[in-house]
């Protein structure tokens, strides 16, 4: 939680191979809307990440080996870091969060924040 609003990360854990993906999320802490896109901020895709100025390739993949796990994690923390953290703070001002045509939140989100 960060004031009115709840800044999340979803790892999601690959059931077809051996990787993940990474989703971020941003919600209002009083608000409730069923069908609301709860994965609806930055997504790692296939790790790919690129702003204007970095291109980077993050590598969330692993194998058995132990040793291949601190990589996996390692670059999991470096997109938390690079791009998920930045990403969290520009939407940390209101204002933005409620006036910004990129905003993650929905219509009735940024009406709701609004009036409170």
């Amino acid at each position: 939680p960060h004031g009115a609003i709840i800044q999340g990360i979803h790892l999601h854990k690959f059931s077809f191979t051996t990787s993940f993906l990474v989703h971020s999320a941003i919600h209002l802490t009083d608000f409730d809307l069923p069908n609301a896109p709860w994965l609806n901020g930055m997504i790692s895709r296939d790790g790919w990440h690129e702003s204007p100025h970095t291109k980077r390739r993050y590598s969330f993949d692993y194998t058995e080996s132990a040793g291949s796990w601190q990589p996996c994690a390692d670059e999991l923390f470096a997109f938390t870091h690079d791009i998920l953290i930045p990403w969290f703070e520009h939407w940390t001002d209101m204002g933005t969060l409620t006036m910004d045509t990129h905003s993650p939140l929905t219509k009735d989100q940024k009406a709701f924040l609004t009036r409170a």
